[in-house]
């Protein structure tokens, strides 16, 4: 019986008690006893369904290609689950089915398979181990044909980024400039959380806003030349703060994301962009 105490539970990771308990209703069947397990760690699951996920991590996967890849927020209750191999383990795992089944949704991607179960299945088994409420708060994924795709994870699975480095023609993962390129453009939008790509994108609704809050703090009796002037400086600290491409390079401060980009292009024969980010935390 002790033998197959310490099977079971090596085999599943539920506690002692658990197995013994699940072992006698089986009979000391091994098998039966793991599928009472699994089918009470499921029960045990759904009873903690409405209980709140306050911390968890964030994992990125690339495909080898550089063409496909995604973040994955996983929550949990605690950071000493966060910080358990088997949670990582898990995380990664299912950023990387991401990749490989691209699913539309959290739904659909509950419904896809990994390691010859349902995700929700793998993760309401986990659940099970842990006693810990676990979801997957949401994912990004970025597929594109020409370009390729740069991810970074920062501060222990708390920031990552995700970009699509657009390009007129197909470029390889393998060149050390555009992986350079892709990585310090991560670690900018990591540290400095622009809102935009570039000012072309900022809505109207909000520029005009802007225009009434920016008017209502100049000196209208200045002349027009300068008030002018001043609601430009404005604009342009405005753009600086929230769209990546105005900003200040953080490596280098006398060159802006816009010039760093026009310099890779113009230095190496490239047409690259940044077609799209997804920046997250937790």
């Amino acid at each position: 019986m002790v033998d197959l105490i310490k099977q079971l539970r090596d085999d599943t990771g539920v506690s002692i008690m658990d197995c013994k308990r699940a072992l006698e209703k089986a009979n000391n069947d091994l098998e039966l006893a793991k599928t009472i397990l699994k089918e009470e760690g499921l029960a045990k699951a759904d009873k903690k369904a409405d209980r709140e996920t306050k911390t968890g991590l964030i994992a990125g996967f690339i495909s080898p290609d550089g063409k496909s890849g995604a973040l994955l927020e996983l929550r949990c209750e605690t950071d000493f689950v966060a910080k358990n191999e088997e949670f990582i383990k898990l995380n990664e795992d299912l950023t990387k089915e991401v990749v490989l089944q691209k699913p539309n949704d959290i739904p659909d991607f509950l419904t896809k398979t990994i390691n010859g179960d349902s995700v929700e299945n793998a993760i309401k088994s986990t659940i099970a181990k842990f006693g810990e409420k676990m979801e997957i708060g949401q994912f990004n994924l970025i597929s594109t044909t020409n370009g390729i795709v740069s991810s970074y994870v920062h501060a222990g699975g708390k920031v990552a980024v995700l970009v699509e480095i657009g390009s007129e023609t197909n470029v390889s993962v393998e060149n050390e400039v555009i992986k350079s390129f892709g990585k310090d453009i991560c670690m900018q939008i990591a540290a400095m959380n622009p809102e935009y790509i570039k000012s072309e994108e900022i809505p109207t609704q909000t520029l005009d806003f802007l225009k009434k809050e920016f008017e209502s703090e100049v000196d209208m009796s200045k002349p027009e030349e300068i008030r002018t002037r001043i609601l430009a400086g404005k604009f342009s600290k405005k753009f600086e703060e929230t769209c990546l491409l105005n900003q200040k390079f953080i490596k280098d401060d006398s060159k802006t994301m816009g010039d760093l980009l026009n310099s890779v292009n113009s230095s190496n024969g490239l047409s690259l962009s940044i077609a799209k980010f997804y920046r997250h935390t937790i």
